[in-house]
C-alpha cells in the first residue's frame, strides 16, 4: 500500500494573530483571518484539513486579584483535585480527553482553556463522531457556539470554596459549619469520595450542600465566572463584522493540496510539522507521527492508544479493514495448516520404523529358506 505524506500545522492561531501572545482578545474576524492565511501560506484545503488536538479557551477581564483567587479557592474538576502549572495557575494533568486550565493571564486577567488531546469529547458532543472536525468548520457559527458551550459545560464541574466566609457566625447546623471548614481542604473531598457506590452518594450529597451553602453565604464567585464567560462571548460576537452563518463559513479552495500527494516509490511516511506560533517563524520541528490504520491509511489518532486498525464507532466502513488484514494473516496459516494435516495423515498410515524391521528380517528368512530348498546354502 502505498504511503501518505501530510503536513501537520502545530501551534495557537491565537497567539500567531497577536505576535505570540493570547492576552488581547480573540474575534471571528481575526480567526478567519487566521485560516485564511493558512490557506494561502500552506495551500491547503481546508475542508481536507483535520483537526486533531483542539484547545477552547477564554480570557476574562475580572475586577479581583487572580493570584489569590487561584491559590486559595481553587478546588476540583469533576471530582478530581487541580495540580500547580508553574507559577501562573492550575490544570488537571491526568485527564486523557480533556485536560481543564484555570490560570492568570495577568494580575486581573483570568483565562479558563480546555484542552483536548483527543477529539472524541468534543465529536461527541457536536454530534460528529463519524464525520471528524476539519479548518473550515471553525467558520461555522453554529460549531462555534456547541464549542462555546462545551466550554460553559466544562466550567460547570470546577468546585470553588470561598475563604472570606465568617463560618463562625453562619445560621446554620453544626454539621454545616463542620462541612463549609473541612470543605475548603483539597484533601478532604479526595478523601470523602472513597470507592464504593454509597460513598460516592455521600460525596455528591457533601459536594451539592457545600455548594448551595457557599452560593448562599459567599459571592457565588462560580457563577460570577460563568455569567463572564456567557458576557465575554457575547462581546467577542458583536465585535465581528461577518459573523458566521451556515453558508457563509466556506473558504477559497485552493487548485493543489498537500495533503494527497501519494508516494508510490518507498513505504515511509512523511510528514512536515509547522509551528505557528509567531507570524514570520514557520520553522521545521521535531517529528511526531500520527496514528493511522495499518490497513487503508486513515488517521486514527482520536481513537484509543491500542487502536491499530479503524473504529466502527468513527468509520461506518471500518470492518472492512480488519477484514482485508485478518485475511491476509489467516489464508497463509490455513494453507499451512491443511500441509500439516497432510504431512500428518501420510506419517500416520506408514508403517513405522520397527514394522519396517520386522518386515525385513521376515523376507530374509523366506528368502534363505528358498536358498536352502534349491541347495544354494546348507
Amino acid at each position: 500500500m502505498p504511503s501518505r505524506s501530510w503536513l501537520e500545522i502545530t501551534g495557537s492561531i491565537h497567539c500567531n494573530s497577536h505576535g505570540g501572545k493570547n492576552t488581547n482578545r480573540f474575534t471571528y474576524d481575526q480567526l478567519y483571518d487566521e485560516i485564511q492565511l493558512l490557506v494561502d501560506t500552506f495551500n491547503i484545503d481546508p475542508e481536507l484539513t483535520e483537526i486533531h488536538t483542539l484547545e477552547v479557551g477564554m480570557n476574562l477581564y475580572v475586577l479581583f486579584a487572580v493570584f489569590p483567587f487561584l491559590k486559595n479557592c481553587l478546588l476540583q474538576f469533576n471530582n478530581k483535585s487541580f495540580d500547580r502549572m508553574g507559577k501562573i495557575g492550575f490544570h488537571i494533568a491526568d485527564r486523557s480527553q480533556g485536560i481543564p486550565k484555570l490560570y492568570a493571564k495577568a494580575s486581573q486577567v483570568l483565562r479558563w482553556e480546555m484542552k483536548f488531546i483527543k477529539m472524541q469529547p468534543v465529536l461527541r458532543h457536536l454530534k460528529k463522531e463519524y464525520e471528524g472536525l476539519c479548518l473550515a468548520d471553525l467558520g461555522n457559527q453554529i460549531i462555534l457556539d456547541k464549542l462555546f458551550q462545551l466550554l460553559l459545560k466544562s466550567w460547570d464541574q470546577v468546585l470553588l470554596c470561598d475563604d472570606d466566609i465568617d463560618i463562625d457566625s453562619l445560621p446554620v447546623s453544626p454539621a454545616d459549619k463542620e462541612l463549609m471548614r473541612f470543605g475548603c481542604m483539597k484533601d478532604y473531598w479526595t478523601k470523602l469520595k472513597g470507592n464504593g457506590t454509597k460513598d460516592y452518594e455521600h460525596f455528591r450529597y457533601k459536594k451539592d450542600r457545600f455548594t448551595d451553602l457557599t452560593k448562599q453565604f459567599g459571592k457565588d464567585m462560580h457563577s460570577q465566572i460563568k455569567e463572564l464567560l456567557v458576557n465575554e462571548y457575547d462581546l467577542l460576537s458583536n465585535l465581528s463584522r461577518n459573523l458566521p452563518t451556515a453558508h457563509n463559513h466556506r473558504f477559497p479552495v485552493p487548485t493543489v493540496y498537500m495533503v494527497d500527494r501519494i508516494r508510490e516509490s518507498d513505504n515511509i511516511t512523511n510528514k512536515e510539522i509547522i509551528n505557528i506560533n509567531n507570524k514570520g517563524s514557520l520553522g521545521k520541528e521535531a517529528e511526531k507521527l500520527i496514528k493511522r490504520c495499518r490497513c487503508c491509511g486513515r488517521d486514527i489518532s482520536h481513537q484509543k492508544k491500542s487502536s491499530v486498525y479503524c473504529s466502527i464507532k468513527f468509520f461506518p466502513l471500518a470492518k472492512q479493514c480488519r477484514n482485508k488484514i485478518s485475511n491476509q494473516k489467516n489464508n497463509p496459516k490455513r494453507k499451512r495448516a491443511r500441509v500439516a494435516d497432510e504431512l500428518i495423515s501420510q506419517a500416520l498410515s506408514a508403517p513405522s520404523p520397527h514394522e519396517r524391521i520386522i518386515k525385513s528380517k521376515l523376507r530374509l528368512e523366506e528368502l534363505r529358506s528358498r536358498m536352502r530348498a534349491n541347495g544354494i546354502i546348507k
